[in-house]
């Protein structure tokens, strides 16, 4: 399983904190949950944050929520595609395996 982290560019002064509530938090603990139900030798869970697109969080009609995080920039932002790509490389590559 994969879960993509999406919108990295605005939460990056934040990632610890981010990071922390899927792996830790209520999300985390629900995937625990489910891979305890079901087997966890069989499962594999991986958290990839990433930012397709650097651009700030508008509604419709462009007001602005929020910015994109001061300093995330192109190469960052390419740098967590190139991740997300790789991870889903392992994943396939485990699978195979498995």
């Amino acid at each position: 399983m994969l879960t993509a982290v999406t919108k990295q560019d605005l939460w990056w002064p934040e990632r610890q904190e981010a990071e922390s509530l899927y792996r830790d938090g209520a999300f985390g603990q629900r995937i625990a949950d489910v891979f305890g139900e079901h087997g966890s030798k069989e499962r594999r869970h991986e958290i990839c944050p990433v930012s397709l697109v650097i651009q700030n969080w508008t509604t419709r009609a462009g007001e602005r929520l929020k910015p994109n995080a001061e300093g995330y920039d192109q190469q960052m932002q390419a740098e967590s595609v190139r991740r997300l790509f790789e991870t889903l490389d392992a994943l396939q590559k485990w699978e195979a395996q498995t």
